[in-house]
């Protein structure tokens, strides 16, 4: 089972407030260093190349996946605010 919650480096603000409510949601402690984290395995979020948000659970943290991915193609922060722009 993950023990935290990991995130990309080069990651966008959206990308980065997921991580940081997945921490709060989930009551996993954020991850700020991959390097030193003697966790042995974390949930990793990580922004694709196409704008996506991948969830997967890596060992070791973030390096290589062991279980299943969750791929997040839309974030809506404020569903009140995204009705008035349709």
């Amino acid at each position: 089972m993950a023990q935290g919650i990991t995130c990309g480096s080069n990651s966008s603000e959206g990308t980065k407030a997921l991580w940081q409510q997945l921490s709060v949601v989930l009551e996993l402690p954020k991850v700020e260093s991959i390097a030193y984290s003697k966790m042995a395995a974390t949930f990793h979020v990580s922004e694709m190349n196409n704008g996506s948000i991948d969830v997967a659970v890596t060992s070791p943290p973030g390096v290589r996946e062991v279980g299943p991915t969750i791929t997040i193609t839309r974030l809506l922060w404020d569903l009140d605010e995204s009705k008035k722009k349709a």
